[in-house]
């Protein structure tokens, strides 16, 4: 998860170590941030993952890319899948169909891991 407010991206039993002195326990909807306290709507929750994870056709906002090698990075520039914009996954078999804006790219799973996506929950 990603908190809204401080952007600390954590696991959601993470978060419910702060739930045990609560007295309204489980059932609050709420989940609380372990590094700034927030405590946050689950509905409203941000999901971080790799783009190969994310649901179809949910849209999603790329956060990062996570590779080293130079010719990935440039391949996924050149599709405009930087930080900020929104994308679709269209298909993940045989291969992953991503869309930005009005445009379709084909994937292999290499390059489909590499991209951090965010979406709400």
């Amino acid at each position: 998860m990603l908190c809204s407010l401080c952007g600390y991206n954590f696991d959601e039993e993470k978060s419910k170590s702060g739930c045990n002195l609560c007295f309204l326990k489980k059932d609050c909807g709420l989940v609380k941030c372990p590094n700034c306290g927030i405590e946050i709507p689950k509905d409203s929750l941000i999901k971080t993952m790799p783009l190969s994870e994310l649901p179809l056709n949910k849209e999603a906002e790329v956060v990062c890319i996570k590779t080293k090698n130079k010719s990935m990075v440039q391949k996924i520039i050149v599709m405009g899948a930087l930080p900020k914009t929104k994308v679709v996954l269209l298909q993940k078999y045989p291969s992953y169909i991503l869309q930005i804006q009005k445009s379709k790219f084909a994937l292999d799973e290499a390059i489909a891991s590499c991209i951090v996506v965010k979406f709400f929950i």
